[in-house]
């Protein structure tokens, strides 16, 4: 098919829908979807009479799909020719564009906010199954902290067999749990695992976070909101990843090569909940401070500090310094920077509204600040970040 279609495009979706990141996916999809005109059909398990989704008469310009969708359509559309967007790794012959997790970065955005943190001890709990995702964030936090001169504990894959008698899954994570070194970070590697670890912190008698703090990964806030306490987790740009699969799709179905035959969608940030709001340390005092900056709060000072804690500037300096080895107002514009560099990286926000949000006076002083903490100009650190996100994005 070449050049503007003469009626809509006809596209069929078919994701595994009980996942919130394919909730997010479907969501980008069908914004581009409107945007252009697509007529679209969503697999689902029932039989509703809509249009493509008989097997062997898919009436089809173009298919969504992963491997273990609903009705295993990328089959279908890789043996009849029809352009294909797999939204799954192990995909790759036959399909137009594939869609693929940038794991490195939500290992990264785990190993800093849990290092952030001031933890030493660190666990791993993986999808249970061992899927390549999960062995790809395991291997990318390992490789963090080891730059760091760090180690990671994972808890080891049961058999199959153990597996699905969950009573003994769910002791045995506890057991696990209650072996490791504390206090000690736990990185599960998507949500729901994250409750598991809670569910067996509490069977271990282990307080989360006193005991254990965790985080994981997407961000469902029916899981993480939810959740007692409420879990901390990595929010991904899956949306957005869900838009830019269907652009691929779209430049398919117009018979031309997709200028972006891999879609990446990674980790953009962490949102902070109760299940990492524990800093690690001898000083109380400076665990409190240390938390409160952590907050985030564009107006927090060095002043609002003092009196919170009520302790004069001298003492409240020292024993940050011998805790920390820095000051409180050097955390403070540490961390004001770190969300610059986020928000610089990860939206199209203005300079004076990264400022602004962060907490600086303006753009001026943020940019002199950016640029005396990490060696480039803050236009200079967007411009380096969108090449290489769009370099990344490349690699086949």
């Amino acid at each position: 098919m070449n050049g503007t279609p003469r009626r809509p495009f006809r596209v069929v979706i078919d994701l595994n829908l009980s996942s919130y990141t394919a909730q997010n996916h479907l969501r980008g999809i069908l914004r581009f979807a409107r945007e252009h005109g697509w007529e679209t059909s969503i697999a689902m398990r029932r039989e509703d009479g809509v249009w493509g989704l008989d097997r062997r008469r898919l009436a089809a310009d173009g298919v969504l799909a992963g491997r273990g969708s609903p009705f295993g359509l990328e089959r279908v559309a890789i043996r009849r020719g029809i352009p294909l967007v797999a939204f799954d790794a192990r995909i790759r012959r036959g399909a137009a564009a594939s869609l693929l997790c940038d794991n490195a970065s939500v290992a990264r955005l785990a190993a800093e906010h849990l290092l952030s943190r001031g933890f030493r001890s660190f666990g791993f709990v993986g999808e249970e199954n061992g899927i390549a995702w999960s062995r790809e964030r395991l291997a990318a936090f390992r490789r963090e902290l080891a730059a760091r001169g760090l180690k990671c504990v994972p808890y080891p894959a049961l058999p199959a067999a153990r597996r699905a008698d969950l009573a003994f899954a769910r002791r045995d994570l506890a057991a696990w749990l209650g072996r490791l070194p504390r206090p000690v970070a736990v990185f599960a590697a998507y949500d729901i695992r994250a409750r598991h670890v809670l569910e067996a912190a509490r069977a271990a008698g282990l307080a989360v976070p006193a005991d254990v703090a965790v985080i994981g990964v997407d961000d469902d806030p029916l899981l993480c909101e939810t959740a007692s306490p409420a879990i901390t987790s990595i929010a991904m740009d899956t949306e957005d990843a869900g838009y830019r699969a269907a652009a691929a799709l779209d430049e398919a179905m117009r018979g031309r090569r997709p200028s972006n035959p891999v879609v990446l969608f990674r980790g953009v940030r962490v949102a902070p909940r109760t299940s990492t709001a524990r800093f690690v340390g001898r000083d109380p005092l400076v665990a409190r401070v240390l938390a409160r900056i952590a907050e985030g709060d564009p107006q927090l000072s060095v002043a609002d500090l003092l009196a919170e804690t009520g302790v004069s500037r001298r003492t409240l300096e020292l024993r940050f310094r011998a805790e920390t080895g820095t000051t409180p107002g050097r955390a403070l514009a540490d961390e004001r920077l770190r969300r610059a560099r986020e928000l610089l990286r990860t939206t199209s926000m203005t300079q004076d509204e990264v400022a602004a949000a962060c907490g600086f006076c303006d753009a001026s002083h943020m940019g002199h600040l950016f640029r005396d903490r990490f060696g480039v100009a803050p236009s200079a650190f967007r411009a380096r970040s969108r090449v290489q996100g769009v370099n990344a994005r490349a690699r086949p």
